[in-house]
């Protein structure tokens, strides 16, 4: 048998996540980078989850040029997004000075941009898709 996967279900599962971010930390954590992790994950997870979707329902999308764009944007820059964000948590956790987490926050703020877009067109398309 073969059973798909219902294209919101990984965006549920991402807000599930972000809303289990809300919980206390663990002694010693440091918010900084937690939130940061959790909003790589999260994002990887929506980008995958709003391209795959896009791709998979292009015919049915085709009349809003507007979600096939910010896909095409998202898979261009989308996996460097991530990356710098991984390198600047990194450095972060070597060097925890404010410069280091101001970049660090300059990364999160790059990446948080590209989720909400993606979070947007995501629930647009699957609006399309009924």
């Amino acid at each position: 048998m073969n059973r798909r996967i219902p294209a919101a279900l990984p965006f549920l599962f991402a807000l599930a996540l972000l809303a289990g971010g809300c919980a206390a930390l663990q002694t010693g954590a440091d918010p900084v980078v937690v939130r940061a992790e959790q909003s790589r994950s999260i994002a990887f997870l929506t980008f995958d989850t709003f391209l795959k979707f896009e791709h998979d329902n292009r015919a049915l999308l085709a009349g809003t040029p507007e979600i096939h764009a910010a896909a095409e944007h998202i898979r261009v820059n989308g996996p460097k997004w991530i990356d710098d964000l991984t390198a600047l948590i990194a450095n972060y956790k070597t060097n925890r000075t404010p410069e280091n987490k101001a970049n660090l926050a300059t990364g999160l703020a790059v990446l948080n941009t590209a989720l909400v877009m993606a979070e947007k067109y995501l629930a647009e398309a699957s609006r399309k898709k009924g």
